[in-house]
């Protein structure tokens, strides 16, 4: 895979952003968010990525928030496990094309702001 040359200004936004974990366990006895397991045993992978982000960006809520563990994994089988993580798969690939698109917008925002900052210092500073 072609590695992409670091977007500097958009980099330094996204480092202050302050990103935290969130806890997926809850202290108020088992009310966590369980997995929805029949959708994704019946989840045709192929589909979601011949049909496009749509049905990931639903599938985005149910992997990202509920609590998996060794006991949930024990539960079924492996087509649906691995199901989980090929869906798991195709989100972080989603989630790094949104973030290289949004630091695309953004260093381009910066560069156009510089020039235009630059463009009315020159005309302050011209006799007029």
């Amino acid at each position: 895979m072609e590695q992409k040359p670091p977007l500097s200004y958009a980099n330094s936004v996204l480092d202050a952003a302050g990103f935290k974990f969130q806890l997926r366990k809850h202290l108020d006895g088992d009310t966590r968010r369980r997995l929805d397991i029949k959708r994704f045993s019946n989840l045709d992978i192929d589909g979601v990525i011949r049909d496009g982000k749509a049905e990931l960006v639903s599938l985005i809520e149910d992997v990202v928030w509920c609590e998996v563990n060794e006991s949930d994994l024990k539960l079924y089988g492996d087509v649906t496990v691995v199901k989980f993580i090929q869906v798991a798969q195709l989100i972080i690939e989603y989630l790094i094309h949104a973030k290289d698109t949004l630091a695309l917008n953004l260093n381009a925002l910066a560069k156009k702001y510089s020039a235009k900052k630059r463009e009315i210092q020159t005309l302050s500073k011209s006799p007029h």
